[in-house]
């Protein structure tokens, strides 16, 4: 039951607004996920006393919980340099939120055997709901209601195209994790999900998810070509165990999906966000003209003026986006009061600069 309670959130937060607040989609989320941790901790209060009588908050400490303590630590010292001090409360208690939940999940995780199965399917599941509507936005199948900018879809559920890629992204290794430990209809399931969430970041064209995705696939070829070489298997599909077998079908799959990622503009009729390639969008981050390219690195310099002149503690959590501009607009769209970056569009700098 309690992990059945920590699948449901799971599944349901990623896919909730609310077009009555300013932010459609994080604020009403993380209120949401409040509601649904305290749900948890309520109905799984005996699960947790039970645990703590038979010694099993072992993984209290785990090496990965220090780090976490200690950003959450120097977000609440940063408060003191903050100019708006209600910024830094709200990313403290997000902060200490997301801690939580990260408790309760492995808390969970470790002392129910199911609830790592119902995660993963749960996660496959959401990616192809996501997905879905997100690709249906690119070629104006429906899901154009959703909130958002209009003239920046696909976006899915996530109001940015950007946080909706690096969301499939970060739902790649639930994902292939299914697709290589499960049999039968949920092996499929998981196939299908990667394979959707895969073509969606192609069309949502984030150019940093696609860095990410190429690292990624190049750690896995390194790994596949280790164990290969380890099991000194051949190449043939008499000699193929389960594992090795899925390990095409992946294969297959990537290159399936890239092959529809560049047959689609003679196949489909594209979203109006952007008649760029998939190749011209890749070559855009090597171009010197690109003016969205220059833009991110006229941030990222002045992130770097602030991180200098607040190197101990920085401008304070949440705050970034109202010390930035005395570091001065030239060579941003802010210049013209056209866009308001919240943040630097690089999460380093980002924490650097608000936090020390």
């Amino acid at each position: 039951f309690t992990a059945i309670l920590l699948g449901i959130p799971v599944f349901v937060i990623p896919l909730f607004l609310l077009d009555v607040t300013i932010d459609p989609a994080l604020t009403p989320r993380f209120t949401l996920l409040s509601v649904a941790l305290l749900f948890v901790v309520v109905f799984g209060y005996k699960d947790f006393r039970a645990a703590t009588a038979n010694g099993q908050l072992g993984f209290l400490r785990r090496t990965i919980l220090l780090p976490f303590l200690v950003y959450l630590l120097c977000t609440i010292l940063s408060i003191t340099r903050a100019v708006n001090v209600s910024e830094g409360i709200f990313e403290v208690l997000k902060t200490l939120l997301f801690l939580i939940f990260l408790l309760v999940a492995t808390f969970i995780i470790r002392t129910q055997r199911a609830s790592l199965a119902v995660l993963v399917k749960g996660v496959s599941l959401l990616a192809i709901v996501v997905s879905v509507i997100g690709i249906s936005q690119h070629y104006h199948l429906g899901f154009e209601w959703i909130p958002g900018p209009a003239d920046a879809q696909p976006f899915s559920t996530f109001a940015n195209k950007n946080l909706f890629s690096s969301f499939l992204f970060l739902t790649l290794p639930f994902v292939l994790f299914g697709f290589f430990t499960f049999n039968a209809r949920w092996h499929i399931t998981a196939g299908i999900s990667f394979t959707l969430a895969l073509y969606a970041i192609l069309v949502a064209q984030t150019r940093a998810v696609w860095v990410a995705l190429v690292l990624s696939f190049a750690l896995i070829v390194v790994a596949a070509v280790l164990y290969f070489s380890q099991k000194k298997l051949r190449f043939s599909i008499e000699s193929l165990h389960i594992h090795e077998l899925r390990i095409l079908q992946f294969c297959a799959l990537v290159v399936a999906v890239i092959a529809l990622n560049f047959l689609q503009p003679l196949l489909f009729r594209s979203s109006t966000t952007s008649n760029i390639s998939t190749v011209e969008k890749a070559a855009s981050i090597f171009d010197p003209q690109n003016s969205s390219r220059n833009e991110r690195i006229t941030l990222w310099k002045k992130s770097l003026l602030i991180i200098k002149d607040y190197p101990l503690l920085g401008v304070g959590a949440g705050n970034w986006k109202i010390v930035f501009p005395k570091y001065g607009l030239v060579g941003t769209r802010m210049e013209m009061g056209t866009v308001h970056f919240p943040q630097p569009h690089n999460d380093f700098l980002w924490v650097a600069s608000e936090t020390g």
